[in-house]
């Protein structure tokens, strides 16, 4: 459950807050969780989102990949490490559900798990934003 990133609904004024005017939003029961644990293949490896194949970062195009240079930037990786990365969701990937800011979550999440940084919740958000 620390890996997790919940996806969220947006109950009234979705459209307002494109002008800074405050909505109702909530959580909900839907979530992405991600592990992050060493591998013996070369490379960085990771689930894609849907259908649950392995890709290899850099060569393959999973939604992962196109995240993966932030989290290397963020967690001063240098992309020669070996490890896989599972993600498992109940978050669809397309209505507004938050399933894009709930993998940067659960990803950062289980990044600070794996490389033991102890990162207070605060800091999980700014590095999520």
């Amino acid at each position: 459950m620390a890996n997790t990133g919940f996806g969220k609904i947006i109950l009234f004024g979705e459209h307002f807050v494109v002008y800074g005017i405050p909505a109702i939003a909530s959580s909900i029961d839907l979530k992405i969780e991600a592990k992050v644990i060493p591998s013996k293949e070369k490379g960085i490896h990771a689930d894609d989102l849907i259908g649950g194949r392995k890709v290899l970062y850099k060569r393959d195009k999973a939604p992962i990949t196109d995240l993966m240079p932030i989290f290397l930037e963020q967690f001063k990786l240098t992309g020669k490490e070996s490890f896989y990365l599972t993600i498992k969701s109940t978050v669809p990937r397309s209505g507004g559900l938050g399933s894009s800011a709930a993998l940067v979550v659960a990803v950062s999440r289980a990044f600070n798990q794996y490389l033991n940084l102890n990162l207070t919740d605060s800091q999980i958000n700014d590095i999520a934003f």
